[in-house]
């Protein structure tokens, strides 16, 4: 997916929130590919998780999955929309997230997805959803 403007703006704006916040000392990001569609499992501990991706993670190409209950609200859709994120809903198959998904992982994309499904409240792991694991054992991500 080629980047919009609105995606460009949004991605300047967490990058400039994100110096002006915090100071954040991180490993391992030489581990992540620069190209090439991968899948990054990431624990989901609060509401700042979403925006740290964009400001870590250099791609453009960045595959996010979204919760259906946040479409209620004006702010988020438009976010969604601006950073390319896709809709899913966590309570059915939604084939349509899942065909999404797969296409552009097979372009490229680099899909981050928290296996729990949802925040965690403890702070500690929750049971891990198959979402992540099926979507792997495609032949499209191979």
């Amino acid at each position: 997916m080629k980047p919009t403007v609105l995606f460009s703006v949004m991605r300047f704006m967490i990058h400039l929130l994100g110096m002006l916040i915090a100071r954040m000392d991180v490993e391992g990001l030489q581990n992540l590919p620069d190209t090439g569609g991968c899948i990054v499992a990431a624990n989901h501990l609060g509401r700042l998780d979403v925006p740290l991706v964009y400001y870590l993670h250099k791609r453009d190409d960045i595959i996010m999955l979204v919760a259906e209950k946040y479409r209620k609200y004006a702010v988020v859709r438009w976010l969604v929309e601006a950073l390319g994120a896709i809709w899913l809903d966590r309570f059915n198959t939604d084939f349509h997230a899942m065909r999404q998904t797969l296409e552009r992982l097979k372009a490229g994309g680099v899909l981050v997805i928290a296996p729990e499904g949802t925040r965690s409240t403890t702070g500690g792991l929750l049971p891990a959803n198959r979402g992540s694991a099926i979507l792997r054992a495609k032949p499209a991500c191979l």
